[in-house]
């Protein structure tokens, strides 16, 4: 600033210095250093000469002699490159609309591409190899193949159902109503992020059963092995009734969800009783999977049913 300044003076030696002091919105106080007599001319406005635009003969001229065209209008001219790609019997068609304005846009399947969206600039330069590069980017375009159909995908009203042929070899695939047509380039799959998640899949079906990993809670029990509480005590005719509540818990929660386990008052209280008094030693009981207990979070709801008020409550002792 200090140098900036000095420079003023030094072009200007007329100009008289004064600092000035303003207050802002916080209250803020700052010092500004305005210089008086200083007449600034303002620049001529600058105007730029916008391109003539294109003759189309000159832009029918320059495309390729095997490229299929159409002119529109006098200002755009049509052409359709063919894709290995046929839909429900109908070829899937590229078609590219040149403007005289040096813009370009893609159509495929009667859907306008984002250009921008995949990576491409949609202007071209007027010459033959310009052109030719347009033609060469359109081709190399991806185009999105939907999702294939089986079992475990959900049919809705958003999706539609096509015959899809490749190369000569066809697929039943499923396409939302809002498919972009198209898939970038550096994407790993050939359907787009529209139809992968508009498709939705079966959560209940007899193959992801039998496929799904086994939970971590413990090995699964046969649906046929129940134990009753009196069998347990011909089992174990000298064991108190508190290790027969504990031993029944056990065969009934083991391999179970965590969330459709069922506890039963006494597992409840004693399991409380242990958790009151050090957290931390039944966490490891529960961590080390000896015993399937309540959760503490569960423990802790249960506890938390009886209001707490100043000096013995004897709700609480009746409630455990």
């Amino acid at each position: 600033m200090r140098e900036f300044t000095e420079t003023i003076q030094f072009l200007f030696p007329h100009v008289t210095r004064r600092k000035v002091k303003t207050r802002g919105e916080n209250n803020n106080v700052s010092v500004l250093t305005m210089f008086d007599g200083i007449n600034i001319k303002p620049l001529e406005s600058i105007s730029y000469k916008a391109d003539p635009p294109l003759d189309i003969q000159l832009l029918i001229d320059l495309l390729p002699e095997n490229g299929a065209h159409e002119q529109i209008n006098n200002e755009s001219v049509c052409c359709k490159l063919s894709s290995n790609y046929l839909s429900n019997g109908n070829p899937i068609v590229k078609t590219i609309q040149f403007n005289c304005d040096k813009t370009f846009s893609v159509t495929i399947a009667d859907k306008q591409i984002d250009l921008k969206s995949i990576g491409i600039d949609n202007t071209f330069q007027c010459t033959k190899d310009g052109i030719g590069t347009v033609f060469k980017c359109v081709q190399k375009i991806r185009l999105c193949i939907g999702m294939t159909v089986n079992t475990n995908i959900i049919c809705t009203r958003f999706h539609v159902l096509e015959q899809l042929n490749v190369n000569g070899e066809t697929y039943r695939q499923l396409r939302s109503t809002l498919c972009s047509r198209v898939v970038k380039f550096n994407a790993t799959s050939q359907t787009c992020r529209t139809c992968q998640h508009m498709t939705r899949t079966l959560k209940t079906c007899d193959s992801d059963k039998e496929n799904r990993p086994k939970p971590k809670h413990g090995p699964e029990m046969p649906p046929s092995c129940s134990v009753t509480k009196a069998q347990l005590q011909q089992m174990i005719p000298d064991a108190p009734d508190h290790m027969i509540e504990l031993l029944l818990s056990q065969f009934k929660n083991t391999g179970k969800h965590p969330k459709g386990r069922r506890w039963s008052k006494d597992v409840m209280n004693s399991s409380l009783q242990i958790f009151t008094r050090s957290p931390a030693v039944y966490k490891q009981i529960r961590d080390s999977q000896l015993l399937v207990l309540p959760s503490p979070s569960f423990l802790l709801t249960y506890k938390n049913k009886v209001k707490h008020n100043v000096g013995f409550q004897h709700e609480i002792f009746r409630y455990l």
